[in-house]
């Protein structure tokens, strides 16, 4: 024991003492070099691993440009406050890689249209790639069958059978089924055993690695009126590309059709992560790629201090960046693309300082049934969850499937954001999103969010995409600037409004805004004026709703019928709109539990303001010789001059615009040209 005191203190007395070191590595060193130049530099990541015990903070681990790694770096040792662990780049070129890729070879054919190759793999595969873009596992129905290869189960029995006539005679047992309990739950589980339509079903092993090896069981039942699929079984493979892992005889078997194996580069992920930080501190990733990693490629669990600069992550078979209980984490400027779960998650409710900036994120969560962990987070672009303090901006989210900047906790800035194109393998879900009852101190300003979809496939309730929505009786936030265009749904979605300020946003090409207050929650402070509510589409579903599932209820407010719930909502006022006849509308319930009345019909402006006494300084935003709209948004850090050609045009506030109109960063404007 005392020796090994002596020795550990003559380390510390060394790494205090030494000047930092930097260690090269490229394919064409050797790992009998020292590394400590780009001549004698070691060749490969078991290097790096082998020789942690010796580094110190201060020290660089430096990869060759244009160079690819086949590994996995376990990170054992921290840096300290001013001398971090740097890991980075070295020479010209592009970005180094390192991959968990293995390339397959020597395919077979077996059948009909389907090769098969070796490939010593964990049993659980995310994630195959074809000339570098991810392929879905095989499934039945296929996605372009109709209602998108949903087969509608018509029974289920608690959460572990589902009867599907249409599933015929094939029984499925060993596969998985994929299915729709909400819009926004799709679930994975394994089929036990299958008598004719009915299935029986446990939940699949999670891969998350801080959750138990023995999964536990579905936590919610089916619905009536939502669907199903099949998937991760050889007899689903018909279409190119389809993939199905063998466990037990170690063969990857793909669908090529009339086609050749040869004329593709195919590969399949064989290691979990790509770099391991554990519970490590003072640690910086910068300029480098991470490709094809099973589950994530960067993965901290208690650490702290960590920053993560100017990397591209591509084709993880879950998430990209995967952080838990760590506190002071920096994610900037980096490029992640094709997350099968999702692109940066850091779930830290017992964490603090979490910034996420400037990264550029695409296709994440796009492949229903690829959802890997089973959380609130799966399909979600940017997961963010802290006890307090968070910075979300200057991201630019495109194209997720469910949620893309979901975040939690106090204390929380989400500012000047790009987002695009979301919510259309999950629904019920908003381009920012939050649920919580008691986190307050929160911003959501200055957002361009753009194309809720939904995704009615599977869905009973389709369609329910919201641009920013606060649920589960989310309090203490203040919105205000952000521009929802283009909304299946609502462009602002409220569930249980509490301390909520709506000030200042644009909602263009949307159903407006909803409030709902449950039975057993409240509504008090709530604040919606000086916005601009504009609807390109004259139909009956553009609606201002609210819904009330119980007037008998005790929360806040109190009312006893409807009309004084509607005038005791909140502050509603000086808003401009622009809607179909009669869009105000609501729904709700005397007593909880009973049918609902619904006032589909809906009443206009001066109705809505005489009955509710909301709005009284509101106006309808139109004229009648400006009618034809012109909608432009501004997602750059500068201004933005736009063209009005020749013609004049007005704003909400009856001002005459000509020539040119210039937008400030991170905002839109909607104007309305004159008719000539």
């Amino acid at each position: 024991m005392k020796n090994k005191l002596i020795i550990f203190i003559a380390m510390i007395l060394l790494s205090l003492n030494c000047p930092a070191k930097s260690y090269y590595i490229s394919s064409s060193g050797n790992d009998q070099n020292d590394g400590l130049s780009p001549v004698t530099s070691w060749k490969s990541i078991s290097k790096i691993n082998s020789f942690f015990k010796f580094i110190f903070p201060g020290d660089s681990i430096l990869l060759k440009c244009g160079d690819i790694f086949y590994g996995s770096i376990k990170v054992i040792k921290s840096g300290n406050e001013g001398h971090p662990i740097v890991f980075a780049d070295y020479g010209e070129g592009e970005k180094p890689i390192i991959t968990g890729f293995t390339t397959l070879s020597s395919w077979a054919l077996i059948a009909n249209g389907i090769y098969q190759a070796a490939l010593m793999a964990k049993n659980t595969i995310n994630m195959v790639a074809v000339n570098e873009v991810p392929q879905a596992v095989g499934r039945f129905p296929n996605a372009d069958a109709p209602d998108g290869g949903y087969l509608r189960y018509t029974s289920f029995s608690g959460n572990t059978a589902f009867t599907c006539v249409a599933l015929g005679n094939t029984n499925w047992a060993g596969a998985e089924v994929i299915s729709k309990k909400e819009g926004y739950i799709l679930e994975r589980d394994v089929i036990s055993s299958q008598s004719g339509p009915t299935i029986t079903y446990r939940r699949v092993e999670t891969i998350n690695p801080r959750q138990s090896n023995t999964s536990p069981k579905p936590e919610v039942p089916p619905n009536s009126g939502f669907g199903l699929f099949i998937q991760r079984d050889a007899r689903t493979l018909d279409q190119t590309g389809e993939w199905y892992f063998d466990t037990v005889g170690k063969k990857l078997q793909m669908y090529f059709g009339t086609y050749k194996p040869s004329a593709y580069k195919i590969k399949a992920s064989t290691l979990d992560t790509l770099i391991d930080l554990s519970n490590t501190r003072y640690i910086i990733i910068s300029n480098i790629a991470f490709e094809g990693a099973n589950i994530a490629a960067i993965y901290f669990d208690n650490a702290n201090n960590i920053t993560i600069k100017n990397n591209n992550i591509s084709n993880s078979g879950a998430k990209g960046i995967f952080g838990w209980n760590s506190s002071n984490i920096l994610v900037d400027n980096n490029i992640i693309n094709n997350s099968m779960c999702s692109a940066i998650d850091i779930t830290s409710r017992h964490g603090k300082n979490i910034t996420v900036l400037n990264n550029k994120i695409k296709n994440t969560g796009i492949l229903p049934g690829m959802s890997s962990f089973f959380d609130d987070n799966d399909c979600n672009a940017i997961s963010i969850s802290v006890d307090s303090i968070a910075v979300v901006s200057k991201n630019i989210v495109d194209t997720t499937g469910y949620i893309p900047i979901h975040f939690w906790g106090a204390g929380i800035i989400i500012d000047s954001n790009l987002i695009n194109y979301f919510a259309f393998v999950k629904d019920d879900g908003g381009g920012i999103y939050t649920v919580s009852t008691y986190k307050t101190n929160r911003v959501i300003k200055n957002n361009i969010v753009l194309h809720g979809i939904g995704a009615p496939n599977g869905n009973k309730y389709p369609l329910h995409a919201e641009g920013i929505y606060i649920d589960g009786g989310g309090r203490g936030v203040d919105i205000f600037n952000n521009t929802c265009g283009f909304m299946s749904n609502h462009g602002i979605y409220l569930n249980d409004p509490k301390d909520i300020n709506v000030n200042n946003n644009i909602c263009y090409s949307t159903c407006g805004w909803g409030v709902n207050k449950h039975f057993n929650d409240s509504i008090y402070n709530f604040t919606l004026k000086h916005n601009i509510f504009y609807n390109v589409q004259v139909q009956s579903e553009l609606k201002y709703t609210y819904g009330n599932s119980g007037l008998n209820s005790t929360n806040r407010p109190v009312a006893g019928n409807i009309q004084l719930a509607l005038q005791l909502l909140g502050n509603i006022d000086s808003n401009y709109y622009r809607m179909p006849p009669n869009n105000f509308t609501w729904n709700y319930t005397q007593r909880k539990g009973e049918g609902a009345t619904y006032f589909k019909d809906g009443i206009d402006l001066e109705k809505w303001q005489s009955y509710t006494g909301h709005d009284k300084n509101s106006k309808i935003f139109g004229y009648a010789d400006f009618i034809k709209p012109l909608f432009e948004y501004n997602a750059s850090n500068k201004q933005k001059i736009i063209s009005l050609e020749k013609f004049a045009y007005k704003s909400p506030d009856g001002k005459i615009f000509t020539g040119t109109y210039s937008i400030p960063p991170f905002s839109s404007v909607i104007l309305m040209r004159k008719e000539n």
